[in-house]
């Protein structure tokens, strides 16, 4: 059953204040209603930390490249240690050395399923950054950053969401590569924790000292939704994960409920 219904968010979004008041960190949220385009927020145009969450804007323009013909999945970039190295997350800290050549298939891949560091840092050199800084203007961010301050909004990583999705549905083949890599990333501590396996959640992780976030598409049958939570002020990076695992339980909750009510009313 797909729910086209209007949805009343106040409740939800009551509970939801009521409960982070409790909370030592400062939260934004950003949902949005796939099949309605409702949506509600929390916060939702407050500048948070971006970390790595960054990343999937920048494979998105890389995918919007390959679909034009500017350049090919299979594209080999060397790897400059020079320019590109980073350490944090991803395996290419380890094994890249100078010279070394890495599929543009292989970066995107490791900056989504890893986070990788070095992957990405490739992909935005190849890029060149202030082309994707245009490409999130015109998704519709009202605060790109890719340089600078390095700071987004849960609205705006919803823009990069729906911009994901509007491109798998033009480009099936690419867009599903993008979004099968965001369904199986290594880390799954946000936002598809305490949600059934069942339940397919396409998402990206990032964190930093003090910042924990998450953003992603939960494809609830019926009642599809782009979720972002991003969090600042946190005292612990794995608090904060279960924090955002269990505020996207209670949306997850709230969806859930609303499409069986609507059955039942259907069915009455």
């Amino acid at each position: 059953m797909e729910y086209s219904g209007a949805i009343d968010y106040a409740p939800l979004s009551l509970e939801l204040r009521h409960y982070l008041a409790r909370r030592q960190a400062t939260y934004g949220i950003y949902c949005r209603e796939l099949n309605t385009g409702q949506s509600f927020g929390i916060n939702e145009d407050a500048l948070f930390v971006q970390a790595s969450c960054l990343k999937i804007a920048y494979v998105l323009y890389l995918y919007e490249q390959i679909a034009t013909g500017e350049c090919m999945l299979e594209y080999r970039l060397s790897y400059r240690k020079s320019e590109d190295f980073s350490d944090g997350s991803g395996y290419l800290q380890y094994m890249a050395e100078d010279g070394d050549r890495f599929t543009l298939r292989a970066l995107a891949s490791a900056a989504i399923t890893l986070s990788d560091n070095i992957a990405y840092r490739m992909i935005k050199r190849f890029l060149g950054p202030e082309k994707v800084l245009r490409h999130m203007q015109l998704l519709g961010a009202v605060h790109p950053r890719p340089n600078g301050e390095h700071y987004t909004t849960p609205r705006d990583m919803g823009c990069y969401l729906r911009g994901i999705l509007d491109f798998a549905a033009r480009e099936p083949e690419l867009g599903s590569r993008m979004l099968e890599d965001m369904t199986h990333p290594v880390w799954h501590n946000g936002l598809p924790r305490l949600l059934p396996d069942s339940v397919r959640v396409a998402h990206k992780e990032g964190d930093l000292e003090g910042t924990a976030n998450d953003v992603g598409i939960i494809f609830l049958p019926g009642h599809p939704y782009l979720l972002t939570i991003l969090s600042k002020e946190q005292p612990d990076i794995k608090t904060g994960f279960r924090e955002i695992a269990l505020l996207s339980k209670i949306i997850y909750d709230y969806h859930k409920g609303n499409l069986c009510q609507a059955g039942n009313t259907t069915h009455a």
